[in-house]
């Protein structure tokens, strides 16, 4: 198949054989303009916007009484997840306080909003032959189940229920792929431990579920299936449940001084910057980017490459 969809950083590429293409939601760039024009005529609210004038005076206007913080420069909307339908590429967009689904019709060269709302976050997806959607709901409990959408992008029906997360579906012949993460709770039903996450299928017509694959040593993930049939998961470790015991509690005791001491020197650094613009150390800080071997899987860092390299030893 040389027709595919890529995301990457945010962003959606067409890729037709050797040619990449990359494609931006009109939505998007509406949005995007309509934020910089109400972040423009609400500069003033804050100073002149100048980042200058609040880090370098003694007291910065946005402090004073009266005088609202300094605004935040809008965020470009990104891509989250997509999906090739044939004519139609599917894809969410995530913004700073909602998110939303839609697709573009490549005959129509029409882009059209299926929803935007809060409440909604980005995960896979995936899309029926006669243009229903499955997607996983969020509950406030921590918990996802699968739900179907019509074509519309109205719910219809929950296809699974119980305290678990169920995700990454996938259709193939009948059957809905996904996988599914068990939960367990304490007295106060907060999370607590995870089960092996297991790959499960679902008959879309009949809603019969059963078991397809499950390690009580590997989080089994992301099930597609080829044209033929053949399955493919993402194989990974699971981690061990940490629990909270008279070692750590004897730890924490000893480096709690050391803690406190540096928990002051974080303040007088922060302020120091804050007033005087000056740091108290030279150093750089934590690096906080991640290598492009590693990617997010349901909330989960996983390192590609070396987890392929573990299981090229294992062969």
């Amino acid at each position: 198949m040389d027709d595919l969809l890529l995301v990457r950083d945010g962003e959606l590429f067409h890729l037709e054989g050797e040619k990449e293409t990359p494609f931006e939601s009109p939505f998007a760039r509406e949005r995007e303009a309509e934020d910089q024009r109400t972040f423009e005529n609400n500069r003033w609210r804050s100073g002149n916007g100048s980042m200058e004038e609040n880090t370098q005076s003694m007291v910065p206007r946005s402090m004073l009484w009266g005088a609202k913080g300094q605004l935040a420069a809008p965020q470009r909307p990104k891509i989250g997840h997509a999906y090739h339908a044939g004519e139609r590429w599917y894809y969410t967009l995530t913004m700073p306080k909602a998110a939303g689904l839609f697709y573009w019709d490549r005959a129509k060269g029409q882009e059209t909003r299926l929803f935007h709302k809060q409440g909604f976050t980005s995960e896979p997806f995936c899309v029926l032959p006669d243009h229903r959607i499955i997607i996983t709901a969020r509950h406030e409990d921590g918990s996802g189940n699968l739900v179907l959408l019509d074509e519309n992008g109205v719910e219809r029906e929950q296809l699974t229920e119980g305290d678990s997360i169920d995700a990454n579906p996938f259709f193939h012949d009948g059957w809905i792929y996904f996988d599914s993460t068990g939960l367990g709770r304490n007295a106060e039903a907060v999370i607590m431990a995870h089960a092996p996450t297991t790959i499960q299928r679902m008959r879309l017509d009949s809603g019969e579920i059963e078991t397809v694959l499950e390690d009580e040593k590997f989080d089994l993930l992301a099930p597609k299936l080829t044209d033929s049939g053949t399955l493919y998961v993402l194989r990974i470790p699971k981690q061990a449940l940490t629990h909270y015991g008279a070692g750590a509690a004897l730890k924490d005791a000893v480096l709690f001084p050391f803690r406190v001491v540096m928990g002051l020197f974080g303040f007088l650094a922060l302020f120091s910057q804050f007033f005087g613009n000056q740091k108290m150390t030279s150093a750089q800080g934590p690096r906080v980017e991640r290598d492009m071997a590693q990617a997010r899987i349901q909330q989960r860092f996983v390192d590609i490459e070396k987890e392929s390299k573990k299981a090229g030893e294992k062969v």
